[in-house]
């Protein structure tokens, strides 16, 4: 059985710094990888709440624009959408106040930049259905959401449809970057409006091409389901 001396007090024998060297620099590429990853979640933790705020902020203002859209039905044969309305502007009139006694707003939406805003109109002179209104001065004016646009060149935020036999067909307005907007025969037959919308997450030191998220609704400007028959006119709030 071979047996070992214990080393002397003059033994000299260690890490050399070749090793020394060689363990900092593995001890740096593991601190190194950590770090990456720690940021890697981090940014990735605060793209996934940019999106998630970014599209229940859209979602609470489309869905706010449609109930206001679905409070445009105050009487029968008004024609709630008006002359002007665009892919980037809406004009309609809806109710404001208590179901008893509903007063008539004129609201207008309108796309300022990346953000829409909402002014309303209040009622000047006139009776039911054909109200007029002051569009000289507001009675409030207000930011409804910032940092959006269209979804897409054909898809513009506001699209507008009538009935066609019983079908639903597109009015014959553009996309928004056209520049054309619903003509006073034209709205008057509006009977459904889509609202859609694409944000756009804040400034973020991260680049995320799939941040921006697609928003949209629909209203239905009726009382009744159409009539499917080609000489039925499924006008609006019947």
């Amino acid at each position: 059985m071979l047996m070992h001396r214990p080393n002397s007090i003059e033994d000299e024998r260690g890490t050399t710094l070749v090793e020394l060297l060689v363990a900092i620099s593995a001890g740096l590429v593991i601190f190194f990888g950590l770090t990456m990853l720690v940021l890697a979640s981090m940014h990735n933790t605060t793209r996934v709440s940019n999106r998630v705020h970014t599209t229940q902020n859209a979602r609470t203002a489309v869905q706010a624009i449609v109930a206001e859209l679905h409070s445009a039905c105050m009487t029968r044969f008004l024609a709630p959408i008006q002359e002007g309305s665009s892919g980037t502007t809406l004009r309609f009139i809806h109710a404001y106040g208590s179901s008893v006694s509903p007063t008539p707003i004129l609201s207008v939406i309108t796309l300022s930049g990346t953000t829409l805003k909402q002014s309303d109109y209040a009622v000047s002179s006139g009776s039911a259905p054909r109200w007029e209104f002051n569009t000289s001065t507001p009675t409030s004016s207000r930011a409804l959401i910032s940092g959006v646009g269209s979804p897409s060149s054909s898809t513009p935020i506001f699209s507008y449809y009538k009935f066609k036999s019983g079908q639903v067909e597109a009015a014959r307005v553009k996309g928004s970057g056209s520049g054309e907007s619903l003509v006073a025969e034209q709205a008057e037959e509006v009977s459904k409006v889509n609202v859609a919308v694409k944000a756009s997450p804040p400034g973020t030191t991260v680049a995320d091409a799939n941040g921006a998220a697609t928003v949209q609704d629909s209203a239905l400007l009726r009382f009744t389901p159409p009539v499917y028959s080609t000489t039925a006119a499924n006008l609006p709030c019947e």
